[in-house]
């Protein structure tokens, strides 16, 4: 969202537009990206969605 002369403009961001919505997310450290795959897979998500790994800079 973002608001110019009292007026707010919602738009759905970077990503394409779709009827999908963000069950949830997880902030997780692990050592590296198979660590992190390896925790994924574990999540009852797992069977029945999708999981999306991303990195978070570490500032």
């Amino acid at each position: 969202m973002s608001g110019s002369g009292g007026e707010s403009l919602v738009t759905s961001g970077p990503f394409a537009e779709s009827n999908e919505f963000v069950g949830g997310s997880y902030v997780i450290d692990v050592a590296d990206i198979d660590e992190a795959i390896a925790r994924a897979q574990k999540s009852p998500a797992a069977k029945a969605g999708n999981i999306e790994i991303r990195p978070v800079a570490d500032y």
